[in-house]
């Protein structure tokens, strides 16, 4: 790991939709002046899908678009997770229990190439009421060989599908 650099941006992500806009321009912003690898993570207050959020109001289209906009135009990936789905709970019970999806980690094209293997552990909520994040960034001495790895992002590149392989 000696000489390594990359970019970290951790995030807290205000609670409101027209608040978070100005969040995901802030990243853009930033991606413009990031040629390392770069990981984005924390507490977005966002999700990515409706099954982001259980036990309360459906997730609205409105509360998904912006974000995931931006992950797809920052060519963003989410570091492989194992653990709590759902990253946030209210902390309350029965019918009052709420339950998000909301903190994440994500990566740009250049961390999953070379660090794509550090995996986002979440824990139970303890004390707060998010879970614990934990990222492990060692090396991995396998013998195994890596699985293939495809990003949808790579489709976006103006020379996908122009390769012509020769045997």
């Amino acid at each position: 790991m000696d000489g390594f650099e990359a970019c970290l941006t951790l995030v807290y992500g205000f609670n409101t939709v027209e608040q978070r806009k100005v969040l995901w321009s802030n990243l853009n912003d930033i991606s413009t002046q990031v040629a390392k690898p770069w990981i984005i993570g924390g507490d977005l207050n966002a999700m990515l899908c409706t099954q982001d959020r259980m036990y309360d109001n459906l997730v609205a289209m409105s509360e998904m678009v912006d974000f995931s906009d931006c992950i797809h135009n920052l060519f963003l990936n989410e570091l492989s997770w194992k653990g709590e789905y759902y990253t946030r709970s209210n902390k309350q019970q029965a019918d009052d229990r709420i339950l998000s999806r909301i903190d994440r980690v994500f990566g740009n094209d250049l961390w999953m190439t070379n660090w794509g293997h550090v995996c986002t552990e979440y824990d139970v909520p303890l004390i707060s009421d998010h879970s614990l994040m934990l990222l492990n960034i060692k090396t991995m001495r396998s013998t195994i060989k890596p699985p293939f790895r495809f990003f949808n992002v790579w489709t976006d590149h103006k020379e996908f599908g122009n390769i012509v392989m020769s045997i």
